[in-house]
């Protein structure tokens, strides 16, 4: 058995919830809503999979978030997220606009859940190495530390 909590808003959200209704899926699919950033923590615990199908995103937060917490994650190969994403090492990627490509990806974290698992790990090793706040900032206080120190132009203060 499965279940399916999409959580969000957005325009369509009045489709979604006709086609939950018409199609009888109200016993599997739960349509959450919007969801403030102190109830999401709980959203994502209760989680076997994150799914995003997605046109137009950067490095989406939800994601990262997803991968923090070792939730292995099928989204969309669009803009950004290839960078976070690297297919079959530590999440899966389907086309845009391809249902069938998507519901094969989740199907593979279904049916094999040791992939499920080194993905979900392998996600929160990717998110803590690469896009740790305070990491960065060390990192680009130590970059622009050395171009003052190395500038012939620039002095430094004090």
């Amino acid at each position: 058995p499965v279940s399916l909590n999409i959580v969000g808003g957005g325009v369509n959200m009045p489709v979604l919830q006709a086609l939950v209704q018409e199609q009888r899926l109200a016993d599997v699919v739960t349509l959450s809503g919007p969801v403030n950033q102190d109830r999401i923590r709980e959203h994502y615990q209760r989680a076997d999979c994150f799914a995003m199908a997605s046109f137009a995103e950067g490095v989406p937060v939800v994601l990262m978030e997803a991968m923090s917490m070792q939730i292995p994650c099928v989204t969309s190969h669009i803009t950004g997220i290839p960078e976070l994403i690297t297919h079959g090492e530590n999440g899966l990627l389907a086309p845009p606009s391809n249902v069938a490509g998507l519901v094969e990806q989740l199907d593979r974290l279904i049916t094999d859940p040791a992939l499920a698992r080194r993905l979900g790990e392998a996600g929160r090793v990717q998110v803590q190495s690469h896009y740790d706040l305070q990491g960065n900032a060390l990192k680009l206080a130590a970059i622009f530390a050395e171009r003052v120190t190395d500038s012939p132009r620039l002095t430094r203060a004090g």
